[in-house]
């Protein structure tokens, strides 16, 4: 179920343990891809494991979901600046 799923990602990612929180969240995404606040945490899981090209995607979608969001919008950018940065773009 997507719910418990988004509930362990959320405690994974507070526990520190990106790369299991960002497969739960990827787990969300796949079963309901509409979900702007998985899309946003897997983004988020792969920027701090240094995956920032693969997490411009998610991240943008995000955004584009919910526009209103400036958390959203920052962190997409940061994605997109430091893949540039670091030749992952």
């Amino acid at each position: 179920k997507t719910s418990i799923r988004e509930a362990l990602g959320r405690a994974l990612f507070g526990a520190q343990r990106y790369e299991q929180a960002s497969e739960e969240f990827q787990a969300v995404v796949d079963r309901a891809p509409t979900n702007d606040y998985a899309l946003f945490c897997l983004g988020r899981s792969l920027q701090l494991l240094g995956r920032h090209a693969e997490a411009r995607r998610p991240l943008a979608l995000a955004a584009c979901m919910q526009p209103g969001r400036r958390d959203y919008r920052i962190y997409r950018d940061r994605a997109r600046a430091v893949a540039a940065a670091t030749g992952q773009a």
